[in-house]
């Protein structure tokens, strides 16, 4: 195994990057050298709990134990890369990850990098054990993601995407980007109460320029999300026969789409008018409850499945409720034809 250390890349390279100016627009005014960074794998004995993003988008927010990964340390800052996908890749941009430092929660491996909110051109060898670091060349502007979030919890990560580029803009009011346009790709909120996943849902794709304020310095482009929310969820009628599915998801100001809500945040109540607005069905959306191995028989499958009253003409309006969350009280209307 090799030795966790930090080397100078090539001389030859040294000698091509020499020519550029110190990277003021990306935040750091170090000479634009690479700089090559080697790392040790472990693969027997230690293992490291993560959350990565990959369990997030797919429900599972239990911290899983990873046995071979990539260690060392970038500017006396430790970083870990991790094999997410397990097939012995490091490198694999939006597929893998990586921490910076100490942290349970680890990031997408992408392109370009943020440390300290300054941008690096990120490359990593497949085999995970080295990676190589260059100053961004090139026009960053400002994105400000927290200022007009109007929720009452705090989120741990708000990744936005553009191509295999992907940072976390949530630890800085003035998170440093290349120009260019981005997408809400992953948010996460942990809390003990609930914690959830945020996507971008409908919510508009967000253009950062390195627009400048009249004394000059970066103009950070504001995004208004969050409150006041709605609830949306899938319902079909089909002869007379009414079916909800357990996914009800919380949408946001600006159409961003909240969910796998740990714990679930169900149940929710519905209820369903027909055209004359006359009240046809009514329940609540449950949550499923697993049988137990002492009594096989006692699950119970989530989702709402009702009947219509006789009589009852289309279009449908359906409407649906949550009056405590921790979100607050949640309402959701929809047609139905």
């Amino acid at each position: 195994m090799k030795k966790v250390c930090v080397i100078l890349a090539a001389c030859a390279s040294l000698a091509i990057f020499a020519s550029f100016p110190s990277n003021l627009r990306s935040g750091t005014d170090e000479p634009a050298n690479p700089k090559s960074y080697e790392l040790t794998v472990v693969d027997k004995g230690k293992k490291i709990k993560v959350i990565t993003p990959k369990q997030i988008q797919g429900g599972d927010m239990a911290p899983e134990e990873f046995s071979i990964y990539t260690t060392g340390k970038i500017d006396d800052m430790e970083i870990t890369l991790i094999d997410a996908n397990k097939n012995e890749a490091f490198d694999e941009k939006g597929q893998d990850a990586f921490i910076i430092g100490k942290s349970l929660y680890a990031l997408p491996v992408s392109r370009i990098i943020s440390i300290k909110n300054k941008l690096y051109e990120c490359e990593i060898e497949t085999s995970g054990e080295r990676i190589t670091l260059t100053p961004y060349q090139g026009d960053v502007g400002e994105v400000d993601m927290l200022s007009n979030f109007k929720c009452p919890l705090k989120p741990e990560m708000i990744i936005l995407r553009s191509d295999d580029i992907y940072l976390d803009v949530s630890k800085s009011k003035t998170a440093l980007v290349p120009c260019g346009s981005y997408n809400l790709w992953l948010g996460y909120i942990p809390e003990k109460k609930c914690s959830m996943a945020i996507k971008a849902g409908e919510m508009k794709g967000i253009e950062v320029s390195k627009e400048e304020s009249p004394d000059g310095k970066k103009k950070a482009v504001k995004v208004q999300w969050g409150a006041p929310y709605k609830l949306d969820c899938s319902c079909s009628i089909q002869d007379n026969n009414v079916s909800i599915p357990e996914a009800v998801n919380v949408c946001g100001s600006a159409g961003e789409e909240y969910y796998n809500f740990s714990p679930s945040i169900l149940p929710a109540s519905v209820e369903i008018f027909d055209a004359t607005k006359k009240s046809v069905a009514k329940g609540a959306i449950s949550r499923t409850i697993a049988a137990t191995d002492q009594n096989p028989n006692s699950g119970v499958r989530g989702g709402y499945n009702g009947t219509l009253k006789k009589g009852a003409a289309a279009p449908y309006t359906l409407k649906v409720m949550i009056k405590n969350s921790v979100l607050g009280e949640l309402k959701g209307e929809k047609e139905i034809k």
